[in-house]
């Protein structure tokens, strides 16, 4: 439940304008606010570790200005950053949904859904690599998503990262003590071994994410793999997900669009057996028709015809869907 600032919390941070606490999201709590101008702005807060000096600020006023550049519908847009008495902040575009976490403990997404959610997904980090930006936490909890999925923005992008922060010098792992168990899961293996991130390392987690949404089940102990949850899916599916789960960041996908490319075809795949059995469904009704045909001379149930005519009608409409798709 939003909150008014608490007792002793600044009413104002830097030029923007705290009006609510929203919550907390990984190391950052979550304000709703106003920019100079009144516009609405999200603020999150930096929360981890003691006050920023000089140096933290400088560490984590240059990893934000490597976000802002990013310009990307499935990114969260900074607006601004800023250290406010040893509070570091970011000021980012307001959203009206949460994050696709929220959403997997609710339901399951559809193959559709789950194949449209990852295109998103893929173009937010594209975007970013462009740039030189490499996320290094994607998780469904770094991922906000409107409730059907037409929408999804990449957060985080390391700003919540032990290096960037005031008073953290490791690289987070599970020795450390600054991944949680929850996420640790959707981390590369050589992130879990203290490595930096890379793009390869970003598209394990990305691939770790499609195959939950594929299967509905969290990471957790041996995967299991698409057709494993489902058997009318194509064996492609397995395979291009057991390529970006690869131990050997070489043996994965070389760069984001590789990727891209195969989830297309993999798309078109699922589009040309779909209308290759609806065609079937259609080529079957149109053979009722004709096994049910009265004796000669007879005239044909005006009734079959239309229910003939409203079945191959249907069939049409989605095959349009389908291919203005």
């Amino acid at each position: 439940m939003a909150q008014p600032p608490a007792d002793g919390a600044p009413e104002t941070l830097g030029p923007y304008r705290l009006l609510e606490r929203l919550g907390s999201r990984a190391r950052f709590t979550v304000w709703r606010g106003t920019d100079p101008a009144g516009r609405p702005v999200v603020l999150q807060v930096v929360t981890a570790g003691p006050p920023a000096d000089a140096a933290a600020a400088e560490r984590f006023a240059a990893a934000a200005e490597g976000v802002e550049g990013i310009r990307s519908a499935n990114v969260l847009q900074v607006l601004g950053h800023g250290a406010d008495g040893g509070r570091l902040y970011l000021a980012t575009e307001p959203v009206a949904f949460g994050t696709l976490g929220e959403l997997l403990r609710g339901r399951r997404p559809t193959v559709e859904e789950a194949i449209g959610t990852f295109q998103r997904v893929l173009a937010g980090l594209a975007a970013a690599h462009q740039k030189g930006i490499v996320h290094g936490e994607i998780h469904p909890d770094t991922v906000l998503a409107s409730a059907d999925l037409a929408q999804v923005k990449l957060t985080g992008f390391g700003l919540g990262r032990p290096e960037t922060l005031p008073g953290q010098g490791a690289t987070g792992t599970l020795s450390t003590g600054e991944v949680s168990l929850a996420y640790l899961a959707y981390l590369a293996p050589e992130q879990a071994d203290g490595k930096p991130p890379s793009a390869r390392s970003d598209l394990y987690s990305a691939g770790v994410m499609f195959n939950q949404m594929l299967t509905g089940k969290p990471p957790s102990g041996r995967f299991t793999l698409p057709t494993q949850a489902n058997p009318q899916l194509p064996a492609e599916v397995d395979a291009l997900v057991l390529k970006c789960l690869a131990r050997n960041p070489a043996e994965r996908y070389a760069n984001v669009q590789h990727l891209l490319g195969d989830v297309a075809h993999l798309e078109e795949l699922l589009r040309m057996r779909l209308l290759s059995e609806l065609k079937g469904i259609s080529s079957r009704l149109m053979g009722s028709g004709e096994s049910a045909r009265p004796e000669e001379g007879k005239k044909k149930s005006p009734l079959l015809w239309i229910g003939i005519a409203v079945a191959v009608l249907a069939v049409a409409a989605v095959v349009y869907l389908l291919l203005r798709h």
